[in-house]
């Protein structure tokens, strides 16, 4: 193991913004293309859409999309919590596990946001729009 560094709160920063220009949305956009390839919601694709496509196999069992996005993302919160226990894994780096699991939670905000739950943050606020009289 490399010696341990220490990170500033802007080596952090710095940090995080390479994780998630660099794994992050790369990871995101090829896996997400393999998920929603073959669902197609009205006129536009969502990103989302394999997450209502499963639930609706479920027919009335009571599974919604975000019911079946928690499985996912617990499969890698879990396969997390073994490397934490062991130290170790079996296949993929840990590094690939969090990239999952990090992805998980923008794509549960991003459905939050096509259901109108939460704000679209590229969308501005009335507050952040320059007023007519500006």
């Amino acid at each position: 193991m490399k010696e341990r560094t220490v990170m500033t709160i802007e080596d952090r920063a710095a940090f995080v913004k390479a994780i998630v220009e660099g794994m992050l949305l790369p990871v995101m956009s090829k896996k997400g293309r393999d998920y929603t390839e073959y669902v197609q919601t009205s006129q536009k694709r969502s990103a989302n859409s394999n997450f209502t496509a499963i639930a609706e196999m479920f027919g009335d069992a009571g599974v919604d999309k975000y019911k079946v996005w928690a499985i996912y993302f617990l499969k890698h919160v879990q396969s997390i919590l073994s490397w934490v226990a062991t130290k170790r894994v079996e296949s993929e780096k840990i590094e690939g596990r969090m990239t999952d699991a990090i992805n998980y939670l923008f794509i549960l905000w991003s459905m939050l946001v096509e259901d109108g739950i939460v704000p679209n943050p590229l969308e501005k606020t009335d507050k952040e729009r320059p007023s007519k009289t500006e």
